[in-house]
């Protein structure tokens, strides 16, 4: 009996495998295309009675969105519509220094607009500027998406003379009179940690406001009090 209740339960595994890997080829066609076949519904159906008896945890059948490592999901250049980039000059990692910034500007909560902002930042920045690139690592937007600048691995242009020492982080927005969002906020905080957890940032980092290296109110008056009582801030 003990043999036979072990060869069920290797057989609804193995059920399962099957069902998880139909839930996964499904879900993307018909992300793809726009539609779900009935397959889908009928593997969801036998996935979650399979759960219900312990046979997995549901939490598998979640695709992770991040990068790993607690990394927030960075919209890639590509994704945004960067122009190529004409920097060279690597960054020495991992690096010392985390400087924050306001971009002054407009602020944004949702993609469409934060990606033209930040397409009008590179404009700017190369072509007024003169700068090889847009100045800053990463931008950061009040819906909490998180667009890649230069990068972990390229000097930025965003705070001299810390450009070679430190990965530059900007929040769209003119933040002298009111604070970020809570998801700008966050998205922030997990970048760091990112940066950390990927070696490109020295877990003895010091965060400092842009005003703090530089002849400049950047990030503003009410994001920089909110910068002062987060970890690692040095003035």
């Amino acid at each position: 009996m003990a043999m036979k209740g072990l060869a069920k339960r290797t057989e609804r595994k193995e059920d399962l495998r099957r069902d998880i890997d139909t839930l996964k080829l499904h879900s993307l066609i018909g992300i793809l295309a726009g539609t779900c076949s009935d397959n889908i519904e009928a593997a969801k159906f036998r996935v979650a009675s399979l759960a219900f008896v312990g046979a997995f945890k549901v939490s598998e059948l979640v695709p992770d969105n991040k990068e790993g490592g607690g990394c927030p999901k960075i919209i890639s250049r590509s994704a945004w519509g960067a122009h190529a980039t004409k920097c060279s000059t690597p960054l020495a990692t991992p690096v010392a220094n985390v400087i924050i910034h306001h971009s002054a500007g407009p602020a944004c909560n949702n993609r469409v607009k934060c990606t033209t902002i930040v397409k009008g930042i590179q404009r700017y920045h190369m072509d007024t500027n003169k700068w090889c690139d847009i100045g800053y690592s990463f931008v950061v937007g009040e819906d909490g998406s998180v667009f890649e600048g230069r990068g972990w691995k390229k000097i930025g242009t965003h705070a001299p003379p810390f450009n070679s020492k430190s990965i530059g982080i900007c929040v769209l927005g003119t933040f002298t009179s009111r604070a970020p969002s809570a998801a700008a906020q966050n998205a922030v905080k997990s970048l760091i940690k990112c940066g950390i957890s990927k070696g490109f940032i020295r877990h003895n980092y010091d965060l400092r406001g842009h005003r703090n290296v530089g002849q400049t109110s950047c990030p503003g008056n009410s994001f920089y009090k909110i910068i002062t009582k987060w970890a690692h801030f040095k003035p």
